[in-house]
């Protein structure tokens, strides 16, 4: 029965496959080739405040024999999310009208999606390219603020990152935006510049803070649009403490993988140190009114040595000639049931460890001293485990020294080494106001500056080798490098690559050097700011979450 019953089943499909007429419309779509792989690749658009937009298309694909017909019956549309934002293949609009047609009142922290369409008009029928939409501040990643002294008073102005095509190629280059500080909020800074420092601060903006240091403020603004946020003496809980002069600020910001709050240091020209913990969503965190206590010693700290994003950082305590670790650890602030972890700060004095160390006495330096440079570095490509090291730079007896010396993150003290051979040089005495710049980047492509530090004397910039491999013998010379027309006043390099060396000198002269190889420096650019340059800053450095220099 079952055999008879399918047997008509097929029967009558195959009756009713008879019966069909045909009587279908078919429509030939003739789609466009496209030039990317629309289903990999997006149309990437990138836009900041204050610029256009442009939405470009016709260079993605291709109708080939047919585009002179396509022109009649084809229409473009570029939309983000369910938003029509314009038509033609290619679209230029104003960035700030853009925005307003998506409802947005300020730069959105993540990129936007949508599609570009080709339509046809006839049958409605439409062929899509996904489409990457970066909007971000007039001021972004890869610009650099530039503070600078004119006439006793501290500008702020900026090098704008922009790009063409030369030959062929995409080629970047930076445009000068003059006392942009002074454009965006209509007053000028007060006092004599002393520093330029970022901060990760996603509270106020997606590219962070800076403050500004004078003689006579402390000012925060937004990296993003220049805005003033205020001033730190009015970040206190109970009021900013008598005799508050700011010499400098640090931070030991989180890392963006780690839920946990950013801590800000802040140090004063008498050497208090005032610190805030930020909560993890970047809520709170006002400074605590009374200094930090150290120990019973005492201490003096007026400046901050040079750190890893989010690490450690170095510090010279001038009054007992002894190297201070800031540095934070997890503290529950829960039950063991329930346990509730805080981020906390503590800054870690340096003392004698049990055998000879090998280096320098860090613990109690000779009672001459004068510190140059302190700084987090990473010349050793092994031996060093969860010790770090340092390298401090200074003078004494009449001469300069290089000497390097580990901590060690577990035991917050110091770390007599036997797998590595910590060593100490010694070379003529270094110029009070000589420059150093050193890197502690554990980026790869950036490997080869990790070995390579540079000293400014006058007008001239030397380089000094360090050998990766720790076991061995180290002999260390200086090297003349380049000479310029100025006397130096101001050494960085961009925290991406580390290929590029900036200088900046006292008559003004900004340079801008190709450092890929590093013996052999190019000069790619040369203009004159107008004063003297006393700090820049890359920007940036907020949205990496590798570890790299924190300057």
């Amino acid at each position: 029965m079952k055999k008879i019953f399918y047997l008509l089943l097929f029967s009558l499909g195959l009756t009713s496959c008879f019966k069909d007429e045909g009587n279908y419309d078919y429509i030939v779509l003739n789609p466009p080739t496209w030039l990317i792989n629309t289903s990999l690749n997006n149309i990437n658009v990138y836009c900041r405040i204050g610029k256009d937009a442009e939405f470009k298309g016709s260079d993605k694909f291709t109708w080939g024999k047919d585009s002179i017909e396509k022109r009649e019956t084809i229409r473009y549309e570029w939309r983000i999310g369910d938003v029509v934002i314009g038509e033609g293949v290619d679209l230029t609009i104003p960035t700030t009208e853009l925005m307003k047609k998506l409802h947005l009142d300020k730069a959105p922290k993540a990129p936007l999606f949508g599609h570009f369409a080709i339509i046809d008009k006839e049958t409605g029928a439409e062929f899509l390219a996904k489409v990457y939409l970066s909007i971000t501040g007039k001021y972004t990643a890869w610009d650099w603020l530039v503070l600078t002294e004119e006439n006793g008073q501290a500008k702020l102005s900026a090098l704008m990152r922009k790009s063409k095509m030369e030959n062929g190629v995409q080629q970047a280059y930076y445009e000068w935006e003059d006392n942009a500080y002074v454009n965006v909020n209509k007053t000028p800074l007060i006092g004599k510049p002393l520093d330029l420092t970022i901060a990760m601060a996603k509270n106020i903006g997606v590219e962070g803070s800076s403050t500004i240091i004078t003689d006579q403020m402390a000012c925060e603004i937004n990296n993003e649009s220049l805005e003033k946020v205020g001033e730190l003496k009015e970040q206190f809980l109970d009021g900013a403490p008598a005799n508050f002069k700011v010499s400098a600020r640090r931070d030991i910001a989180p890392m963006q993988i780690v839920p946990l709050g950013a801590i800000t240091l802040v140090a004063t020209e008498d050497g208090r140190i005032f610190s805030r913990t930020m909560s993890p969503n970047w809520l709170g965190g006002q400074f605590l009114t009374e200094p930090y206590v150290v120990d019973a010693k005492g201490y003096k700290i007026t400046h901050f040595g040079h750190n890893l994003f989010g690490g450690n950082i170095p510090c010279y305590d001038e009054k007992n000639r002894r190297v201070v670790i800031a540095t934070s650890f997890m503290q529950n602030v829960g039950t063991n049931e329930n346990p509730s972890f805080i981020k906390r700060l503590t800054l870690v004095p340096l003392n004698q460890v049990p055998q000879s160390y090998p280096s320098v006495p860090v613990w109690k330096m000779p009672e001459d001293t004068k510190v140059i440079h302190l700084s987090r570095t990473n010349h050793f490509t092994y031996g060093m485990g969860s010790d770090e090291l340092y390298t401090i730079f200074y003078n004494s007896g009449g001469k300069g020294h290089i000497a390097d010396f580990a901590y060690n993150t577990q035991m917050m003290a110091l770390r007599d080494k036997y797998t590595v051979n910590l060593k100490r040089f010694e070379l003529p005495e270094f110029d009070e106001s000589c420059i150093i710049l050193t890197s502690c980047t554990m980026r790869l492509r950036a490997n080869s500056v990790k070995y390579h530090l540079y000293t400014v004397n006058g007008t001239e910039v030397h380089y000094i080798t360090r050998d990766p491999n720790a076991m061995m013998t180290e002999q260390i010379s200086s090297t003349s490098l380049l000479q310029v027309d100025s006397k130096i006043t101001c050494m960085t390099y961009d925290w991406d690559g580390c290929t590029t060396l900036w200088i900046g000198c006292e008559n003004g002269d900004l340079y801008e050097y190709d450092i890929t190889i590093i013996q052999k420096p190019k000069l790619v650019s040369k203009r004159n700011v107008g004063g003297k340059v006393v700090s820049m800053k890359q920007l940036g450095v907020n949205s990496m979450t590798d570890r790299i220099d924190y300057y």
